[in-house]
């Protein structure tokens, strides 16, 4: 039994804007391993903001599939080291920057759909430090552009 899923998000771009990866890392709890994924992007050309943005999605999309192919938990336990992130997907702070609304959009939607799965979530800022599992995977993806 699952009760809850863990997403780890981080972006990285080299530049700022420049070069951006986005990287999602998923366990379970209690941990079993056929629910731990670790997800990489390559994005091209975009700011840090954007790629992390990517990252929560790439969480949230996995997510949603696994809630559609029928795993059943109570909470989702979202973690990442972009306080605006988190702040705006909480409703703490507005989205002013333009080329995020579209991301905070689409994170908004895929919560939303997780919902409806009974799935209640929680988002928590990390120091950087303790998410160096997303952090590897945002950065794999720009090395390998994957």
């Amino acid at each position: 039994m699952v009760n809850k899923l863990i997403i780890y998000f981080d972006g990285a771009s080299k530049g700022n804007p420049g070069l951006a990866g986005a990287g999602a890392y998923i366990e379970a709890e209690p941990f079993q391993e056929k629910y731990q994924f670790k997800l990489t992007k390559y994005l091209g050309r975009k700011t840090n903001n954007q790629a992390e943005y990517q990252g929560l999605i790439l969480g949230l999309e996995k997510t949603l599939e696994l809630l559609n192919d029928g795993l059943e938990i109570n909470e989702l336990l979202i973690k990442g080291d972009s306080q605006l992130v988190i702040e705006q997907i909480l409703g703490n702070w507005r989205v002013k920057s333009q080329n995020l609304i579209d991301l905070y959009e689409k994170c908004i939607f895929l919560l939303n759909k997780i919902t409806n799965f009974g799935v209640h979530y929680k988002a928590v800022h990390l120091r950087r430090n303790l998410n160096s599992k997303a952090d590897e995977l945002a950065n794999e993806a720009i090395l390998n552009r994957v």
